[in-house]
């Protein structure tokens, strides 16, 4: 694994990925576990009895209208429908990634003829930061091509499979493609017919989102110009380190350098570097301590 810059919005991103994987995957065991309850209800005889009635204490059950050994069919059905919307949403949170990646070029000067990044769609975001130099040709985008075209399927027709998303795969990279299949299989793509998906598909998407996130991480690094991360990293020193009224310089310099190393090593910021860029910052007062 590289080193990554761990700038704000990747910080922010790297927060809510991990909450995304965490509610994902609880709402699949909770999925599992309701139907592994069912079934052993049913097998105990009592499959004519209404959900509602054999959960009683799940608020829920009360609005499936449905006998428990129905219900136990159901519940095995639901993780194609809960993956199909786990799916957008998981890219949705790449999306947003991508989108600070284009804010933060656009600090440094690029990209401006973009306008606001946020109002971009993916497929052009991509274009934007490929021109960028921030999502060359790889295994790893030829694996997020096919992701959004899954995406896009799920979407705009219900996850049905087209000849077109079925040429996407099979443009992705054969490395990318056997780390899709380790994970998930290989997807079964019939022209008209609903794409299968459960639990697997969905951690494979996972894993070729954040493949796609360390690659635009680290041309980040040399893309954005050592002037703006300099003052990137040193505006996010003065919002995050904790400090006094009563501190003095010396020491909110090392408290910047401690943060900076641990956030920005990448980079590659110098001491002085960064003692002068905190001294050109109005925060200090004229016997030296800091202003907050």
């Amino acid at each position: 694994m590289p080193t990554l810059i761990r700038y704000p919005a990747f910080r922010d991103f790297s927060k809510w990925r991990v909450q995304t994987n965490d509610a994902i995957a609880a709402a699949f065991v909770a999925t599992q576990i309701g139907a592994t309850e069912a079934a052993r209800m049913v097998a105990g005889g009592v499959g004519e009895e209404l959900l509602s009635d054999a959960f009683p204490t799940v608020a829920d059950a009360r609005t499936m209208s449905v006998k428990l050994s129905k219900a136990v069919d159901q519940f095995a059905e639901s993780e194609s429908f809960l993956a199909a919307m786990a799916i957008p949403f998981a890219v949705s949170v790449y999306n947003d990634l991508l989108v600070d990646a284009a804010r933060l070029l656009q600090i440094d000067g690029q990209l401006l003829d973009i306008g606001n990044p946020e109002a971009r769609m993916l497929g052009p975001l991509r274009g934007d930061l490929r021109r960028a130099g921030l999502t060359p040709e790889s295994d790893a985008e030829s694996l997020v091509d096919f992701v959004q075209a899954l995406r896009n399927k799920i979407i705009h027709s219900g996850g049905v499979a087209t000849a077109g998303l079925a040429q996407t795969w099979q443009k992705v990279a054969l490395h990318a493609q056997a780390r899709w299949i380790r994970t998930a299989g290989a997807p079964i793509l019939v022209p008209g017919k609903r794409v299968q998906l459960a639990y697997p598909e969905v951690r494979a998407t996972l894993a070729a989102l954040y493949r796609s996130v360390i690659e635009v991480n680290g041309a980040l690094a040399t893309s954005v110009s050592r002037a703006t991360w300099l003052r990137v990293a040193v505006d996010d020193v003065l919002s995050q380190v904790s400090v006094e009224r009563s501190t003095v310089r010396a020491a909110m310099n090392r408290r910047a350098r401690k943060f900076l190393a641990l956030h920005y090593r990448p980079i590659g910021l110098t001491d002085d570097e960064i003692d002068r860029e905190l001294a050109r910052r109005p925060v200090w007062r004229a016997d030296g301590l800091y202003r907050p």
